[in-house]
């Protein structure tokens, strides 16, 4: 029903409730003519139905009413191909930033593996005869790639005249473990468990927790001092220091 037929629907009850009332009103006094009252009644009803009409109407238009989404309040979704290209990106830059840190780690790793090299050939060559150098490297550099390593003992064959004590192995393979770093296993008593078994003409009378527990006791004395890493370049050695004989 359009609001044209609901008006005069209306308008023809309020018209007859008018009659009544005014029949009504006139029944209990002649005052006021029967026409006028007749009048005055329709006009205030018609005005209250259609007041109540347009309040009604006005309601239902709010909760009928769907809201109006705004295009510019929020942003359109990317498509799935956008989205894939995004994330094909962002694996490329992960991919790209791993490698490169591969690649700092080797160099870091070549670099302190031959520092310690060069520092042992340099240290060891006034006390130990050459042809041992290569076989205490080899057991060394097994260690460095594996701390768990366990060396093969040797009589070592010093240099004459050098009285080569366990303290002076204890200063070397501190060194290295320095460099290897501590925290990664390479701790007092891995040292000390190296030590005896790589060098057991020097170590018979003494146990792995004494070596484990002097490290680094006299420190500066012994044909191998402590050498203690730098903080910006912990695989730099210091040949002129570590590199005096003393003799005892």
């Amino acid at each position: 029903m359009d609001a044209t037929a609901f008006i005069v629907a209306i308008s023809v009850l309020m018209l007859l409730v008018s009659y009544m009332a005014a029949a009504r009103l006139y029944g209990m006094s002649h005052l006021i003519p029967y026409g006028v009252l007749l009048v005055s009644c329709f006009l205030l009803l018609e005005s209250l139905a259609v007041g109540c009409y347009s309040l009604l109407s006005g309601l239902g238009d709010l909760l009928v009413k769907k809201p109006v989404k705004s295009v510019l309040s929020k942003p359109s979704e990317p498509s799935a191909e956008a989205r894939q290209a995004e994330e094909e990106k962002h694996q490329e830059i992960y991919a790209q930033s791993v490698e490169n840190s591969l690649v700092i780690t080797k160099e870091i790793i070549q670099k302190r593996k031959e520092a310690i090299h060069d520092y042992i050939y340099w240290v060891m060559a006034p006390i130990l005869e050459e042809e041992d150098m290569l076989p205490l490297w080899i057991e060394i550099e097994d260690w460095m790639n594996d701390r768990h390593h366990t060396p093969k003992s040797r009589n070592w064959k010093w240099k004459q005249g050098m009285n080569v004590k366990y303290t002076d192995i204890s200063h070397l393979i501190w060194n290295i473990a320095k460099r290897l770093g501590m925290e990664n296993g390479y701790n007092g008593n891995n040292c000390a468990s190296f030590i005896v078994r790589l060098f057991p003409d020097l170590c018979r009378n003494v146990k792995d927790t004494t070596i484990a527990q002097n490290l680094t006791a006299n420190g500066d004395k012994g044909y191998i001092k402590i050498d203690k890493p730098e903080e910006n370049d912990p695989t730099i050695f210091h040949y002129s220091q570590t590199a005096r004989q003393e003799e005892e």
